[in-house]
């Protein structure tokens, strides 16, 4: 047989593919051994794709305005923001945009946006301009709202604009007014930003704002029930209050941004701390009637964290002594979470939630309902979606008042997250979850994600609406959001990670010599207190050849779309259909590649991929192999919950780490003036017994030690004085004074700053019984029932030629 070779997206299955075993169920693995006729190092691989992106755009910058399709997320430019909106906050499926239903139909491709709305400018880029309009509204189309922009054309002098979406014509008010010169543009276009670049945020008018702007607060709920203190989960959560008010004077100390804050610990009564500065020490309120909890403070509860640095201080030191032999075993969550939010109702902003075990007393109490028995089965989908309405109804208030709950979860038990997660999925908050937890392993990481949480939140009370030309609409929207009514996404918190998608449907044919646009406002509360309106603009060619579709489509925006898309109906019902339709939707896509874009003479043999589109099938079968659509009995409802909450919520570029994780060889020398080794692909292939690999996918960090490593790496890197005794249990390295240990924790302290995580790391050595866990990270290899890359490529290669042959 002759061996394939890789080349523009193809690929030879070599022998007869149709006389092959395939699984029956996507993305598990095949009943026969790996197919001998496809070479593994001929399939598409993102190493290399990576590498070909960065060297595309090795000049380091990427103008909007090219019409181009932009660089991969993994890849770093500076955008250059010159009438469209940077990528990183609106990022379509298609930068080419078919001119009818009809064609993009054919196509299979969803055409969709991935919003960042409040995505901040990379390093060395241009800050948000606000724009200066001496106190009026925004300038906005009469008939459909929308803002004026780049995309906005004068006439008439200048005393007429032609809105860029419906094409009406408004008049422009005199205070606005300016000439314009023949071809058109204004005589002040380098002082408007508003008509020179994609992204622009103005001042929000009282009319914009339901009640009086607030400086938002941030609420820490403490869990103090016993194993919350006995695991150190109170101690630490009183170690990272510490930690933020300290990490926030250093970092917005010359900005003068406040920080407001509260403390409120629970077990079976809820903890109200006054911490006004007039005190001398805290005063602590019980409450024990957790059935009808109100707040007994007016002042002092939510107090500026600079102003009662003391009195706070004075609490966290006293709270783990305060509670050190508490015999408590319960708490009541539920009923806390309840005070927390009315506690901060009048300001809005988050309430960073602790707890360590499964709420059963008080409003909000659950039951312990994982059963075992449905894990696997068609009705496992019940395991997911919560039961009790008391925590919809609280979503709900959050949303009413602006508050944004963020969880941190660290129980070693059933906590039924899927009732409780609906807060942060109602309110675009943050689910973190700690297996296990222990402060002298997990402290870290606990301290580093509250920090985090609360220096990125970039406010609250948050209303954003989506506009597009004439003959497409927005429909459907996924993310962790609240909607009322069908056009206005409601989000109780923003950051600058968060993404919402937007699902675009035709409602008649687009103009072939236009362009289309989309424009993407955002109404927010700053953590200043101060009302903004963000607005994004972007705009794309149009085509009505379906090889343009596919030459325009975007990997990154489609691979992250359709996880998202598939979410909710995880919970709806059955994953093992829910599987099947994801393979089916690539497939489809592949197929109408194959069958309107490929030379008739093409062997039938040959898979060929859309250039543009080549790593679907793998970013797929990594999804169908990921905790959050894998099918079996091994995979817990709460780490279900968990899993589906962060795709659900991620950008793009964490979003494909977590799918495809990098992998690096530490063993081998670096390039000269790289960081990091060449990143490698997360196969046993590549692994070697003298080797020490390491394998991140943006939640942790996994260090794999050969057994044959050389002992004085072992003594240098490890401080152990053999093979047998790495100490495998820390979550972080020691940094020791050699050149050895000095490089690798420099190589684990980039990883951190790419990701803006602090991941753990996790030893593990090449024969230990938790090497199974590393090995589910090396996602182009079968792994007990979870499938190859190469066994699912040619299982959709299948599928695709079944599909055009029927």
């Amino acid at each position: 047989q002759q061996q394939q070779q890789p080349q523009n997206g193809q690929f030879q299955q070599t022998g007869q593919p149709q006389q092959q075993q395939f699984p029956q169920q996507p993305g598990r693995g095949p009943s026969r051994p790996q197919q001998r006729g496809v070479d593994p190092e001929s399939v598409p691989s993102p190493v290399a794709v990576h590498k070909s992106d960065e060297q595309i755009h090795r000049s380091g910058t990427f103008s909007m305005m090219s019409r181009q399709n932009p660089p991969l997320s993994s890849t770093n430019v500076v955008v250059s923001d010159e009438g469209g909106a940077s990528y990183r906050a609106v990022r379509p499926t298609l930068n080419i945009i078919p001119t009818t239903k009809e064609l993009l139909s054919i196509s299979k491709v969803p055409l969709a946006l991935v919003v960042s709305p409040l995505a901040e400018p990379a390093n060395n880029e241009l800050p948000v301009p606000t724009a200066n309009l001496q106190d009026n509204p925004p300038i906005r189309c009469r008939r459909c709202k929308s803002y004026i922009c780049c995309a906005s054309v004068f006439v008439d002098g200048g005393r007429v604009w032609t809105c860029a979406f419906c094409k009406t014509s408004n008049q422009v008010p005199d205070w606005y007014f300016d000439n314009i010169d023949p071809s058109g543009v204004r005589k002040d276009i380098a002082s408007r930003p508003e008509l020179h670049r994609g992204t622009v945020e103005y001042p929000a008018p009282a009319s914009y704002c339901a009640r009086t702007p607030q400086i938002p607060a941030i609420m820490f709920l403490i869990d103090v029930s016993r194993y919350s203190v006995t695991s150190g989960l109170a101690a630490t959560a009183c170690q990272a209050i510490r930690q933020v008010i300290e990490s926030h004077s250093r970092k917005y100390s010359q900005q003068n941004r406040p920080l407001r804050m509260g403390i409120i610990t629970y077990d079976t009564s809820v903890h109200f701390y006054n911490l006004s500065s007039t005190l001398t020490q805290p005063q602590m309120m019980v409450m024990s009637d957790i059935d009808d909890v109100f707040v007994p403070l007016q002042v002092g509860l939510v107090v500026d964290a600079i102003e009662s640095k003391k009195l706070i201080y004075q609490l966290l030191d006293d709270i783990p002594k305060r509670f050190s032999d508490s015999n408590v075993v319960d708490q009541a969550y539920g009923s806390a979470v309840r005070a927390a939010v009315m506690a901060i109702k009048e300001y809005g902003g988050r309430v960073l939630s602790m707890f360590s075990s499964l709420p059963i007393i008080g409003v909000g109490k659950l039951k312990k309902r994982d059963d075992q028995s449905l894990l696997g089965t068609e009705k496992e989908y019940t395991l997911l979606r919560g039961t009790d309405k008391y925590y919809d109804l609280t979503a709900k208030d959050c949303v009413k008042y602006g508050v944004c709950v963020d969880l941190f979860v660290a129980a070693n038990m059933y906590v039924d997250l899927a009732s409780i997660a609906l807060l942060p999925r109602r309110t675009n908050g943050t689910v973190y979850k700690y297996e296990y937890f222990r402060g002298g392993l997990h402290g870290r990481k606990l301290i580093s994600d509250i920090s985090q949480t609360v220096l990125n939140a970039a406010g609250c009370e948050a209303m954003m609406r989506v506009r597009t030309s004439t003959g497409i609409r927005a429909t459907d929207f996924y993310g962790a959001i609240t909607m009322e009514n069908t056009n206005d996404v409601e989000l109780a918190g923003v950051d600058a990670k968060k993404t919402v998608v937007v699902r675009l449907k035709y409602d008649d044919k687009l103009n072939p010599t236009e362009e289309v646009h989309f424009q993407v406002a955002i109404l927010y509360t700053n953590m200043m207190g101060e009302r903004k309106i963000r607005v994004h603009t972007s705009s794309h060619r149009t085509t009505s050849q379906l090889a343009d579709v596919f030459r325009g489509s975007d990997i990154d925006a489609v691979a992250s779309v359709l996880p998202k898309m598939c979410v909710g109906d995880v919970m709806k019902g059955s994953i093992t259909k829910l599987r099947k339709r994801i393979t089916t939707t690539v497939v489809g896509i592949l197929a109408s590649y194959r069958k309107h874009c490929t030379s008739a003479k093409t062997p039938q043999g040959q898979l060929i991929l859309p250039e543009c589109l080549k790593l679907l099938p793998l970013y797929t079968n990594c999804l169908l192999r990921s905790m959050a659509f894998k099918f079996g009995k091994d995979v817990p409802p709460d780490e279900r919950v968990y899993h589906l909450h962060f795709v659900l919520t991620q950008p793009p570029d964490a979003l494909l780490a977590y799918l495809y994780p990098r992998m690096f060889a530490m063993h081998l020398p670096l390039s000269e003036g790289s960081p990091l080794p060449d990143t490698m692909r997360p196969s046993s292939r590549y692994i070697k017994d003298h080797g020490i690999y390491v394998v991140e996918n943006g939640l942790s960090v996994w260090v794999w030690v050969g057994h044959l490593v050389p002992s004085s790496t072992i003594v240098d890197l490890f401080g152990a004085d053999c093979y047998e005794n790495i100490n495998t249990a820390s979550t972080s390295l020691t940094r020791f004074k050699n050149d050895t240990s000095e490089s690798f924790n420099n190589v684990i302290d980039t990883l951190r700053r790419q990701r803006g995580v602090d991941m753990p790391v996790q030893i593990v050595k090449q024969k230990d019984p938790n090497v199974i866990y590393f090995n589910k990270l090396l996602v182009e290899d079968k792994c007990n029932e979870l499938a190859s890359y190469v066994d699912y490529l040619c299982y959709v290669h299948r599928e695709v030629q079944q599909t055009n042959n029927s």
